[in-house]
């Protein structure tokens, strides 16, 4: 049987995994232990050149199930990691600030449901949660912001 959860990660894959030039999505946090790996699960071909572009699915949250008269209510918060390398030659804060806007453009468009059955509302667009910085990621510099993501279960 699959759970909410399992029901919910597997949509937000399957709308990030959607977005054209998206790079690597994963449903977990990805470590790797050598560069093999980690080009293996970071690195996606973009115009013809390799470059790290990834993205990291969590669920962050879950508050108790509320009762309301014969409905209840289940709270689930997910964070959308986003990872791209950083070439400042190549303009890539603009392409990052670009990817950006497209995967909340498309989760937005979505709502109030994410597609999946009206049990589901996205409480509030999804949103830069924190600031877009710069973080080392296998040893090179990257991009990175979280985005975030939250949706309510009715029942």
């Amino acid at each position: 049987m699959t759970t909410t959860y399992e029901t919910l990660r597997d949509r937000i894959y399957a709308v990030l995994n959607g977005v054209t030039d998206v790079g690597r999505v994963h449903k977990q946090e990805r470590w790797t232990v050598t560069k093999e790996d980690f080009k293996t699960s970071h690195v996606d071909t973009i115009e013809e050149e390799e470059q790290v572009r990834a993205w990291w699915i969590s669920r962050v949250a879950v508050t108790p199930i509320v009762r309301t008269g014969h409905s209840q209510q289940e709270d689930y918060s997910f964070e959308l990691r986003a990872f791209m390398g950083l070439e400042d030659s190549a303009d890539t804060e603009q392409t990052f600030d670009t990817l950006l806007d497209t995967v909340k453009d498309t989760f937005n468009a979505l709502r109030p449901n994410l597609g999946i059955p009206a049990t589901v509302r996205a409480q509030d667009p999804i949103a830069i949660d924190k600031a877009i910085r710069h973080s080392m990621v296998g040893g090179i510099l990257c991009h990175y912001a979280v985005l975030r993501l939250d949706l309510a279960i009715f029942t």
